[in-house]
């Protein structure tokens, strides 16, 4: 779990280096629940509060797509 978690963070700041114009030619990965699309499941949908088991609290596929997906990017 707690390599995930790395790999979580990791996609997670490049996201965030990507929606800040930082990286070029790249798009930011992520999941919708609800009407919220979420870029880093390390935060809650309001963006402010920790997430301390994002599997838990997003679900396990939500995550596993994450993961696969930001994969892409962090290459």
């Amino acid at each position: 779990m707690e390599n995930r978690l790395e790999l979580i963070k990791q996609i997670a700041e490049m996201n965030d280096a990507i929606i800040q114009g930082e990286i070029k030619n790249k798009q930011p990965v992520g999941f919708i629940v609800g009407d919220t699309y979420i870029n880093n499941p390390l935060l809650d949908e309001t963006g402010k509060i920790s997430v301390e088991n994002p599997e838990e609290y997003y679900g396990k596929d939500n995550i596993d797509n994450f993961i696969e997906d930001g994969k892409k990017i962090i290459e």
